[in-house]
């Protein structure tokens, strides 16, 4: 099988000749390395969609002391976000200082900002994305967030936590506006060609109660809509919590479990995750990379127990949070030899009795 067989062949609830080695695309080398893995039978999950937001605010940017300040302006007013560079950080190096509501005031102002959201379909890159993959790898789009979520990022993590209860009537026009939005974004994505669209994350940032409430009626109503035009659908299960809310994953009627990160690193093991959410979902294994410090035949242990401990084929390994970002010459060598062991578990103890 070619890696983009062995892929479609789990998404499809198939048993592939091995196990998949899949990283996002992003995270893996542009080098000799990259072509070495790609022979070893390395795939890849590529970033991409048909999907095309625009905006309909006005928008300036100004730069002061070190800042980056795009102000939108609304027709009820304007608002700011800003963005300062830190060496180091992730995202480029640019952390947000400034959200988009800083009070009350601002509410209605990004309401404004979000109506005024739309979208449309643009196809024109999808045939040379899949001639850029080949016979080696899938897509995979993301969505944004759930709004419960999503209104994290106007409102920074501190405020999102205080306002819903200090105002929660202004909190909730927030929420309807962003899951008009979502509406809007919805309705072409079912045109789109992805092979897998990620409905949004599982970070384990606030409550399982919270996650209940809020993120699992979403989760499973988009996954519907989306799963009536033959779509497959994911959740980004980075929580390094996750056992807790191991219970409220099939509820979401997902049909792929991503970014998935067992111990040392997670607080779930890849067997207690199979036992919990069955054989029909798709479990695609973030690969621990802490464990790429203890060498080459560890990391190839390592991974040979974790094939051995889910006898079921319906899962994938791969990246999905690290990889080759911000890959240093400290560290490049370290990640390449960690790769190679995983890929040499995988020829050696991943094969499928066909």
């Amino acid at each position: 099988m070619t890696p983009k067989e062995r892929i479609a062949a789990v998404l499809n609830g198939e048993k592939p000749d091995k196990v998949p080695f899949a990283p996002f695309a992003e995270l893996i080398p542009r080098s000799r390395a990259e072509l070495d893995f790609r022979n070893l039978g390395m795939g890849f999950i590529q970033h991409h969609s048909s999907v095309v937001q625009h905006s309909a605010t006005p928008e300036t940017v100004d730069y002061e002391g070190g800042a980056t300040n795009t102000w939108y302006h609304t027709e009820k007013g304007k608002v700011q976000t800003s963005f300062q560079y830190v060496r180091g950080a992730s995202n480029n190096g640019l952390v947000q200082t400034k959200f988009m509501i800083k009070e009350e005031a601002d509410y209605e102002k990004a309401i404004a900002y979000i109506d005024g959201i739309t979208f449309s379909v643009d196809q024109s890159m999808d045939q040379l994305v899949n001639h850029y993959l080949g016979d080696e790898g899938v897509t995979h789009a993301w969505s944004n967030e759930p709004p419960y979520m999503e209104a994290q990022y106007y409102l920074g993590l501190e405020k999102w936590t205080f306002d819903q209860y200090d105002c929660p009537e202004l909190f909730q026009q927030l929420l309807d506006a962003l899951g008009r939005m979502q509406d809007r974004r919805f309705i072409c994505l079912e045109q789109s060609q992805e092979d897998m669209i990620n409905l949004g994350n599982l970070a384990g940032n606030f409550s399982p109660a919270a996650f209940e409430q809020y993120m699992v009626p979403y989760f499973s109503k988009k996954a519907r809509q989306l799963h009536k035009k033959g779509k497959k659908v994911t959740v980004h299960a980075d929580a390094s919590n996750l056992s807790d809310f191991r219970h409220l994953v099939l509820p979401c009627e997902v049909d792929i479990v991503e970014a998935f990160t067992p111990p040392p690193v997670g607080d779930l093991s890849l067997a207690d995750a199979r036992k919990a959410w069955g054989k029909d979902v798709t479990i695609l294994v973030n690969f621990p990379e802490t464990i790429f410090y203890e060498g080459f035949e560890a990391t190839k242990q390592f991974t040979r127990q974790l094939i051995e401990s889910d006898p079921c084929p319906n899962k994938i390994i791969g990246l999905t949070e690290m990889g080759f970002v911000g890959a240093t010459s400290e560290n490049v060598q370290r990640i390449e030899t960690g790769l190679r062991a995983v890929l040499e578990a995988i020829n050696e103890f991943g094969s499928y009795h066909l």
